[in-house]
């Protein structure tokens, strides 16, 4: 008898985590925290900036979401991207894309549209920027022309057709795949306009850091007897899709 009361007992105590688990979130609870070292301390985490750098790089893909993404085995899938379809006309000598994106949001709520994306590009494109990453939109028609110098940002054969809607217009044929791989780069992933113009220092206050992955950033200090950076980041509150 006294065995059948242990074993109840025990499956009592290994249900409580099970019944807790399902309980409401509490509005103050960020949700699970993930703390990192890294060798370097980190004072940016602009996308543009993570392209080279792998310390930034590790934490900035938990942050921002890509339009595409490689899974487990190194094949890409749709992200942020709902569908997508190329098209080609050798006669007319037009070759596009069109992209679609899903119904997402920024961590404040704010919905993540084609301007975002179109913004994101203009910026590494600009040729006052020195992103190194504007090579991956190369293939876009007129994208190395702009980065250059040689025809205005408005000449980019980029068109945020809708707020979900995205044409792009390349110079030639292209390597499909290729191309999408170069859009899993989180240097290309979108970027909230609005929130970037207003403030320069943006992407080094992880307090007011709007974010598109499932982390946002905590804080960061550094521990100079360590050597190392810290980094904490918690998972959003709501997932973003």
């Amino acid at each position: 008898m006294l065995k059948k009361v242990i074993a109840l007992l025990l499956c009592v105590l290994m249900m409580i985590p099970l019944f807790s688990s399902c309980a409401k979130r509490d509005e103050d609870d960020l949700g699970p925290m993930i703390t990192m070292y890294l060798p370097d301390e980190i004072y940016n985490f602009d996308p543009a900036y993570a392209y080279y750098n792998s310390g930034t790089l590790s934490i900035v893909s938990m942050l921002f979401e890509t339009l595409f993404k490689l899974d487990d085995k190194g094949v890409i899938q749709n992200a942020l991207v709902d569908t997508y379809e190329y098209f080609e006309n050798a006669e007319k000598n037009e070759y596009k894309m069109v992209i679609f994106l899903k119904d997402t949001c920024w961590s404040n709520k704010d919905p993540i549209t084609t301007d975002n994306v179109l913004y994101t590009w203009r910026r590494l494109l600009n040729p006052k920027n020195s992103f190194e990453a504007a090579s991956l939109l190369f293939d876009i028609k007129n994208a190395r022309a702009v980065k250059e110098g040689d025809v205005t940002i408005d000449d980019l054969g980029v068109e945020a057709n809708s707020s979900k809607m995205l044409t792009i217009t390349f110079e030639g044929a292209i390597d499909v795949e290729a191309f999408l791989l170069n859009l899993t780069s989180v240097a290309t992933a979108p970027l909230p306009e609005s929130h970037i113009e207003k403030d320069a220092d943006w992407a080094k206050k992880g307090a007011t850091m709007i974010c598109s992955g499932p982390f946002k950033l905590g804080k960061t200090r550094a521990y100079m007897l360590a050597h190392r950076s810290h980094c904490q980041i918690c998972s959003k509150v709501e997932k973003p899709y």
